[in-house]
């Protein structure tokens, strides 16, 4: 399931695929009509490298249709997931040491 965010598409990803890549602008309007599950423009941006990302609600549809799905999200995000859905959700949180690794994760 792609995320919503406005960061710039790394080389190989394809939009749509990988991420809905989108202007800040678009992203902000997106959140005010309500379509991502975060609580907050706060919680969805990422202060370290400048950027939001989303979850859209609609991808609970899919979620709940198919049983299955496969998302880079913060555990914050995997919980409101499990509870908005009311399906079992098993998830792998990934850690790492090397600061440029982990920023390659988040974004």
């Amino acid at each position: 399931m792609p995320t919503h965010t406005t960061r710039l598409p790394r080389s190989g990803e394809v939009p749509g695929v990988h991420s809905v890549f989108l202007r800040e602008e678009q992203f902000e309007s997106n959140f005010r009509e309500g379509l991502y599950i975060e609580d907050s423009l706060e919680f969805a941006y990422m202060p370290g490298i400048g950027i939001y990302y989303g979850y859209p609600r609609e991808q609970m549809d899919l979620l709940k249709k198919n049983g299955f799905c496969s998302s880079p999200v913060l555990t914050q995000i995997a919980r409101r997931v499990f509870y908005m859905c009311g399906c079992d959700v098993n998830w792998v949180h990934l850690e790492c040491d090397d600061k440029d690794s982990c920023s390659k994760l988040v974004s």
